[in-house]
């Protein structure tokens, strides 16, 4: 009897830089080799932020998508904390896994968003919603700034729904660390990437390399749709996060861009089918709108008008 098993260690802490200790060519090279079982083995995972819990989730969605193996197999993490953190964040709703004495959710919680999978337009406004809710009460921007962060927010979100062409929905969570006065909010797709997304257009079309595709989806009006009004989200995204000191990762393909601290990290990664982007805020540092939008815009301008 056949019986070709296909194990996947998750890492000890599963956030964005450790996504890259998966064994994903493992995992693609079964797509095209079918095998009889897979085991995500959570066994060793010690502790989860967003990034790390939006991709796994994706990559084991994506993974059952494909028909890899006959079946699939789930290996709880060891940490009583960790398992009471997935279920509390929906983890296990996802797979239909049933358990027993299901952590409770309340409906106004501004500290957190439990994983959300974008399955329809109305759902992505009212994820934006649910996260812009979490920024106001965490770090109390002015009623302009919410909005444009709200809209910006929306804009990445949708271009989840509307562009990453991915054959299993998309997913958002977010997380706030008081000890640590941050605010970590994930999204992450196994769609078509950024690089062949950009390629809807034809004014892009000459790009051949993940990291250009990122630099490039960086910039201002940048969309893969021309004749759309659209192209602000990453791109202000940015901006929101040089201004908070705060931390930007994305991963398309095999580019993994890092923004810290003002400095830029560019690093190759294992191949990632489509997107992950993990925008880490810091919530004691307040954000000038001013210093961002004043170089682009009238100053006089209302956000409600610009967006």
């Amino acid at each position: 009897m056949d019986t070709r098993k296909l194990h996947i260690p998750i890492p000890f802490e599963l956030e964005i830089n450790t996504i890259n200790k998966i064994n994903l060519e493992a995992l693609w090279k079964a797509s095209t080799s079918p095998i009889n079982e897979i085991i995500f083995d959570f066994s060793r995972v010690e502790f989860v932020r967003p990034s790390g819990l939006v991709a796994i989730v994706a990559l084991m969605k994506f993974s059952k998508h494909l028909k890899i193996a006959d079946r699939y197999y789930l290996r709880e993490s060891k940490n009583y904390e960790v398992r009471q953190y997935l279920k509390r964040m929906g983890f296990y709703d996802q797979f239909g896994i049933i358990r027993e004495n299901p952590a409770p959710k309340t409906k106004s919680n501004f500290s957190l968003c439990e994983l959300r999978e974008v399955i329809s337009e109305s759902e992505a406004d009212k994820v934006t919603e649910q996260l812009a809710n979490i920024i106001k009460e965490q770090m109390q921007p002015e009623r302009n700034m919410i909005n444009a962060i709200s809209h910006t927010l929306g804009e990445v979100i949708n271009n989840v729904f509307h562009h990453s062409n991915s054959p299993v929905n998309g997913f958002v969570c977010a997380q706030t660390y008081k000890s640590l006065k941050k605010v970590e909010i994930a999204i992450a797709d196994c769609g078509i990437g950024i690089k062949e997304s950009l390629w809807g257009n034809p004014m892009y079309r000459f790009i051949l390399d993940d990291f250009e595709a990122i630099k490039t989806a960086l910039g201002k009006k940048v969309t893969s749709k021309p004749l759309e009004n659209a192209g602000e989200g990453l791109f202000v995204c940015q901006r929101f996060i040089k201004e908070n000191s705060g931390q930007m990762d994305i991963i398309s393909g095999n580019a993994h861009y890092t923004l810290l601290n003002d400095e830029v990290f560019n690093k190759k990664h294992q191949y990632w089918q489509g997107t992950i982007v993990s925008l880490v805020f810091n919530i004691d540092k307040p954000i000038d709108p001013k210093k961002i939008f004043d170089s682009e815009f009238p100053i006089d301008a209302e956000f409600d008008d610009l967006f």
